[in-house]
């Protein structure tokens, strides 16, 4: 994973899938309108963006992978 400070949905969904855990890019949307990853509406286009800080991004990633 590289080191940088926000990742999107689309993010989440090639980390997981890089590490062996497959997940839709509707899943962790979900999860992030849910709260249950912590992030944030960025407004833009019609729907705006998930933005996920990354200390959070590698937290649910990990946990993600190890519930596998």
């Amino acid at each position: 994973m590289t080191e940088r400070e926000l990742y999107t949905v689309t993010d989440l969904v090639s980390m997981a899938r890089a590490a062996g855990r497959p997940i839709s890019r509707r899943y962790v949307t979900r999860l992030c309108e849910l709260g249950r990853i912590e992030a944030s509406k960025m407004p833009g286009g019609r729907r705006g963006v998930w933005v996920i800080g990354e200390r959070e991004a590698r937290r649910w990633v990990s946990e993600w992978v190890n519930a596998g």
